[in-house]
């Protein structure tokens, strides 16, 4: 059997050499000025993807849904606000994002602990993503069918399970949402209010420090006499995301981010082989899909093979998803289990131009975004009944183990070998103490998290082992 790393590779193989195929017989023709498709199309691709999400909006929190729900319901205003704009917690989180924190605060005011309510406000925020990438698409393409390609294939890409369905990672939904909002103003040649946009997506997460390339890559879709006023624009959108990073440079007393180092090989594998695996067949390996989702596929690559794309327009769309990525590099060499997907979520507004691309130069556009609509419908229903799974996993363990503490109220728990993924979604590791309180209403102050026991126990002291086997958290034998 065809080992899960083996198939990520073939992915990004099949996907470069489609790509090389086009680009050897484009067009080398002006691109088209792009027609008025009425927005109301929009709704299409919007209603697709709340007909996909609706039945995820009862999955359980995980990881660090439960720290951001727990330092939402214990901050006040002015502490979050400190910590987040003011006053950096050494030690503590290595990121520069007080819009997101921010929106923590408020929402928590409404949703409070209510998975549903937290998932519906992620799925609103995606939604509207979805018809931003329509309204972005409409003004970069000629009629109907690219635009709706495009933000048929954003809707429903099976990378966005993590990025949807994870409390944790709105950042990236945030973020996505102004730079989108930031290009589009850049083409409508509203050069302050794309610059307020780059702002706020900066405050948002870092991804959106591309946003001033990626306004360049979307100025090479338009005739070159329409370039210079998008370029211009870059030029705003720059300094906003100056200003941000200068104030974050003194707010974090240096760079910030995430402290790794990666080997520059495997950065430019990330860059330029691995991320292309996951944003052409985005599916979780962990677990094998069903043999039938290679049926919309196939028919996939047969309709973009007889594609006669414009040569400019695709170069600008591969540019655009390579810098879509270039601020997280660090974190982009995802494995097999798409773990860490979330960082895609910016990136895959490339691969949808891409398609976009494609259909335009397709003769069986409208059959080609069918086809594009079922696999990714089929890769995202796989990608989500993984983590729904996961995420029923997790709520089972905190509420056991919230339940084992109330009958006890004299015990401290030591939970030991907690898994941090399993089947590439994030579960609980150091996540229990909350998850307790959160999930089972415990005393957060019973579980002793990262606590290595070596010391003699006392009397009331439990040590508690993950068992892979059952998927449990086992008492282990006092010593």
């Amino acid at each position: 059997m065809i080992s899960g790393r083996a198939l990520v590779n073939l992915s990004a193989f099949s996907f470069l050499a489609l790509i090389g195929f086009l680009f050897a017989r484009s067009r080398r023709e002006e691109n088209q000025t792009p027609s008025k498709v009425p927005l109301l199309w929009a709704l299409v691709p919007a209603l697709a993807a709340l007909l996909a999400y609706a039945h995820t909006l009862g999955y359980a929190f995980v990881f660090d849904d439960y720290v951001h729900l727990g330092n939402a319901s214990t901050e006040a205003a002015s502490a979050m606000l400190t910590r987040a704009l003011w006053r950096h917690p050494q030690g503590q989180d290595v990121f520069f994002r007080p819009l997101g924190y921010l929106f923590y605060w408020l929402n928590f005011r409404w949703a409070g602990t209510s998975p549903a309510a937290w998932h519906a406000y992620c799925l609103a925020l995606h939604l509207l993503n979805v018809v931003l990438v329509f309204s972005l698409c409409r003004k970069l393409f000629a009629g109907l069918l690219p635009p709706l390609t495009a933000s048929l294939v954003f809707a429903l890409h099976g990378s966005h399970v993590e990025s949807v369905c994870w409390l944790a990672a709105q950042f990236d939904l945030l973020a996505t949402m102004f730079v989108l909002l930031a290009l589009i103003c850049s083409i409508n040649r509203n050069a302050a209010v794309a610059a307020a946009c780059a702002i706020l997506a900066c405050l948002s997460k870092e991804s959106a420090y591309a946003l001033p390339l990626l306004i360049v890559c979307t100025a090479f879709f338009f005739p070159r006499q329409q370039r210079k006023v998008v370029f211009f624009n870059a030029g705003w959108c720059a300094l906003g995301c100056l200003l941000v990073f200068s104030y974050r440079f003194w707010f974090m007393q240096g760079l910030g981010g995430y402290q790794t180092s990666p080997r520059v090989i495997s950065v430019l594998e990330a860059l330029f082989f691995r991320i292309w695996s996951f944003l052409f067949v985005p599916v979780n390996w962990s677990i094998r899909p069903s043999w039938w989702m290679a049926l919309p596929f196939v028919a996939v690559i047969i309709i973009a093979l007889q594609a006669r794309v414009r040569t400019v327009s695709l170069a600008a769309a591969a540019a655009f998803t390579i810098c879509a990525a270039l601020p997280v590099f660090a974190v982009l060499l995802i494995g097999f289990d798409m773990s860490g997907s979330r960082v895609l979520y910016l990136p895959s507004v490339g691969i949808c131009l891409i398609w976009a691309v494609i259909a335009e130069g397709s003769g069986r556009a409208a059959l080609l975004a069918a086809s594009l609509a079922c696999f990714q419908a089929a890769a995202l229903w796989h990608n989500q009944q993984i983590w729904g799974e996961t995420a029923a996993l997790a709520r089972r363990t905190c509420v056991g183990a919230a339940d084992y503490l109330r009958r006890n109220p004299s015990i401290r728990m030591f939970p030991q070998n907690l898994p941090k993924v399993i089947d590439g979604v994030y579960f609980l590791r150091d996540r229990l103490s909350w998850c307790v309180v959160i999930a089972g209403g415990a005393d957060k102050n019973q579980v002793m998290e990262g606590a290595l026991v070596t010391a003699p126990l006392e009397p009331d002291d439990r040590i508690f082992t993950w068992n892979d086997t059952t998927r449990t958290l086992v008492e282990m034998e006092p010593r």
